[in-house]
This record gives C-alpha cells, sequence and structure tokens, in this order.
C-alpha cells in the first residue's frame, strides 16, 4: 500500500450508551474511535423497491492502515459527510500492515 493512495479522510464511530432517559430508555451517542487517512473503493450498488419506497444500496472498500484500536461490525465509517454501516473488517495477508473495512451506504 503506498501512502499516495491513503487520500481520504475518515472516523470510524462507535455507538456508546452514556445514560438512561427518564423512562429508562437509553442515550446513544456516537463517539470517535478513530480518525485516519483511507483509499475508497466502490464495490457494487442496488437499487431495491418496498411499497412505495426506493432504497439504494452502495457497498464500499475502505483500505487503512493497520490499526489495534478494535474495529468491529458494530462501528460506522464516516467519509465526505456521509456514514457507512461496517460489515466486516479483514487483515487481508495477516501481516498487521492494512485493514480492509467492507461497509455499506442505504440511503
Amino acid at each position: 500500500m503506498r501512502a499516495g493512495q491513503l487520500n481520504r479522510q475518515i472516523s470510524i464511530i462507535s455507538p456508546r450508551t452514556t445514560a438512561r432517559s427518564a423512562e429508562g430508555a437509553p442515550i446513544v451517542t456516537q463517539t470517535t474511535v478513530l480518525n485516519t487517512w483511507a483509499s475508497v473503493e466502490p464495490l457494487s450498488g442496488s437499487e431495491m423497491f418496498s411499497g412505495d419506497y426506493r432504497y439504494a444500496d452502495n457497498s464500499v472498500k475502505f483500505v487503512i492502515r493497520y490499526s489495534t484500536e478494535g474495529i468491529e461490525p458494530k462501528m460506522s465509517v464516516v467519509c465526505t459527510g456521509s456514514t457507512y454501516n461496517i460489515i466486516s473488517v479483514l487483515d487481508p495477508s495477516n501481516a498487521h500492515k492494512m485493514m480492509e473495512i467492507i461497509a455499506t451506504k442505504t440511503t
């Protein structure tokens, strides 16, 4: 991985339950786990219809330098104002040099 290919600033965020409301419902906030540079590669896109609604599903691969921050599928990636839900996190060569994050953006 060449450093010049990591040309997009991304944030990895994680939901955290910080407190409970007066009714007892959890209050969930987003906490930034990692700010880093990544390369972004679109993988696929599809469009679905349900009744009168249309849904677009876009899959994207983010490649970052290896991190020990514990990135998990329950987290999200924020890139250029859009939020992507993480589907999987891979260390493709098990060399701990880079990570591939597969995520989807549903609108």
